[in-house]
């Protein structure tokens, strides 16, 4: 096998990657500030739940919004956990994937294939839960009748009975941190991908 064929160039890296699947049309990079994005989405958890009309705060969560055990949240952190499984592995492709000029043609499909597994982890599973999460939150600004209504077709947005059920505050308070951290992680990474 000729020299030329063993080694591939950074583009035909892309190349690769792009035709590896849907998962990487983006860059790892790039998923891995969306993964930071996501996680402030979830952080939006407490703030959309003390916006809530006061009815349905007295109704539903006992008037302490923040404290109350959820599912939802339980069902947000779940997601969470998705994206952060996803994150270490992220970081690592961005980084092996910064010197792919002497790659092979085998350790360019694998590192694509880890990526796209990686972004199905975090944008497939997590990132839905999260914002099915966030919905399910902001069902109570259509009202007490809207959340009774979903209550006979056995949707109960506000449950705090399944076992994974945490209080608001602890679920925003740790992925905002968490949140900022992996956009910050992001952009360290491309900055130094760039040097």
């Amino acid at each position: 096998m000729p020299e030329e064929e063993k080694n591939i160039e950074a583009t035909e890296y892309d190349i690769v990657r792009s035709r590896s699947g849907i998962m990487n049309i983006y860059s790892a990079e790039r998923k891995l500030r969306w993964c930071g994005y996501v996680l402030l989405a979830a952080s939006l958890t407490a703030p959309v739940l003390l916006l809530l009309p006061d009815r349905v705060v007295e109704t539903y969560l006992d008037g302490t919004p923040l404290s109350t055990p959820l599912t939802l949240a339980g069902m947000a952190f779940l997601g969470v956990t998705l994206v952060l499984a996803s994150v270490p592995g992220l970081v690592w492709i961005s980084v092996v994937s910064q010197d792919t000029a002497d790659a092979s043609r085998d350790k360019a499909w694998r590192l694509a294939g880890m990526e796209g597994i990686f972004g199905w982890f975090a944008f497939g599973w997590g990132a839905p839960l999260v914002f099915i999460a966030l919905g399910a939150a902001a069902s109570g600004f259509l009202g007490v009748d809207f959340i009774e209504s979903l209550g006979d077709r056995g949707i109960t947005p506000y449950s705090g009975e399944a076992t994974l059920s945490l209080p608001v505050a602890y679920l925003s308070a740790t992925t905002f941190v968490l949140g900022f951290s992996v956009v910050y992680l992001a952009a360290y990474i491309s900055r130094s991908d760039s040097d």
